[in-house]
């Protein structure tokens, strides 16, 4: 009687081991399997997209889309943050007000906007629920003409800090990162921008 209760019970335990191991795989597998097939996809997919710009103190800001996505302007926030060169500042970052942003298709017309004239109906960038730019295409450049690309606009409270604005003169020569994010906050496309005269 001793023996063969000894060996039930070594028997059973090869088993219980097996169906462990097996319902801990399944298990594995259902998890791999759900983050392959989209328990992710609720949240939105952030365009691959390379962005250049430049900056000039006296003339405004440029930004191209060099593809290879189209940008949703309204699923995205444009954000300018100082680079090492401004040394100990380089924490800084500005959320710029996209109702400054420009989408002009004839670049003739660039710079003849001022704040007493009205640029063409929708070239605005607006956010949500409101009109202009829905979207940024490969090869477009997207502008913020004077005086919208002054600190007070692209930099936030800028004002009191002049040695850390864009268009202070001790800027020069110095660069700040151009950063696109979508709205949950990442990044998906920056650029170094130099700041010219």
């Amino acid at each position: 009687m001793t023996r063969s209760r000894e060996r039930t019970e070594h028997a059973v335990s090869p088993v219980v081991g097996v169906m462990l191991m097996l319902v801990v795989t399944i298990i594995i597998a259902a998890v791999v399997s759900a983050f392959a097939g989209g328990i992710t996809s609720e949240t939105e997919k952030a365009p691959t997209a390379q962005i250049k710009a430049s900056y000039s103190q006296s003339r405004g800001m440029t930004m191209e889309n060099l593809g290879p996505d189209t940008i949703n302007c309204q699923g995205v926030t444009v954000w300018t943050r100082l680079s090492e060169s401004f040394g100990q500042a380089e924490h800084g970052t500005w959320q710029i007000n996209k109702t400054f942003i420009l989408n002009v298709k004839d670049v003739t017309k660039v710079g003849t906007f001022t704040t007493n004239t009205t640029p063409p109906s929708g070239a605005w960038w607006r956010f949500a629920g409101f009109s202009g730019v829905k979207t940024w295409s490969p090869g477009e450049v997207m502008y913020i003409l004077p005086p919208y690309h002054l600190s007070n606009n692209t930099q936030v409270g800028m004002t009191s800090y002049t040695s850390y604005a864009y268009n202070f003169t001790g800027s020069l020569g110095k660069e700040f990162w151009l950063e696109l994010k979508t709205t949950d906050g990442k990044v998906f496309a920056k650029t170094k921008v130099r700041i010219e005269p």
